[in-house]
């Protein structure tokens, strides 16, 4: 008895697309290092990416209302949408996140399964060495494998030169007193 022909499964099926969440906190999008990162990304498989852009403000923003990077959030999140569209890499899903990046990490979690997790965070050398780096924390608190991308260096703030503000510097001796006594 002879069987029937099998026809071979649909490319879809046998290359199944990977689930890849992709957090970045909102200072580090839009960035090159990220967009060639997930451009490598889906060169292997296919995959389809949510982007997850964390709300966290800047300065004084986080006393009054720690909500409050949600505009400038979106302003960050259209831009690197457009610049990963541009890179060839599309993205089915973008949202605003919570403002602390690992919260925003779980709430995308407890909504849909991923394959993968891409954090797009500083590259700490000293939150890796105390393990307290974003990319560490969401592969504990997850379970889900976790590739780091490093942001672009954030340029620290310029050292102020001249004489130390005169409210720090100590008031010299009254004449005719010694210094070491009083």
């Amino acid at each position: 008895m002879s069987h029937p022909a099998v026809n071979p499964m649909p490319p879809e099926v046998a290359a199944p697309r990977r689930e890849v969440l992709v957090v970045a906190p909102m200072r580090y999008v839009p960035s090159q290092p990220l967009v060639a990162a997930l451009r490598a990304h889906a060169a292997g498989r296919p995959c389809a990416f949510t982007l997850v852009v964390a709300a966290t403000p800047w300065g004084w923003a986080w006393l009054a209302d720690m909500f409050s990077g949600a505009d400038e959030a979106d302003r960050r999140l259209c831009a690197t949408r457009t610049l990963l569209a541009g890179a060839g890499v599309s993205v089915r899903e973008a949202r605003i996140g919570d403002p602390d990046p690992l919260a925003a990490v779980m709430d995308a979690v407890n909504r849909a399964r991923f394959d993968e997790i891409v954090v797009c965070a500083a590259p700490g050398r000293v939150a890796r060495r105390l393990g307290l780096s974003l990319a560490q924390r969401t592969g504990w608190l997850t379970g889900v494998p976790v590739r780091h991308v490093a942001g672009p260096a954030i340029a620290a703030r310029p050292r102020r030169e001249g004489p130390a503000p005169r409210r720090l510097q100590r008031p010299a001796p009254a004449a005719g007193t010694s210094a070491g006594v009083r």
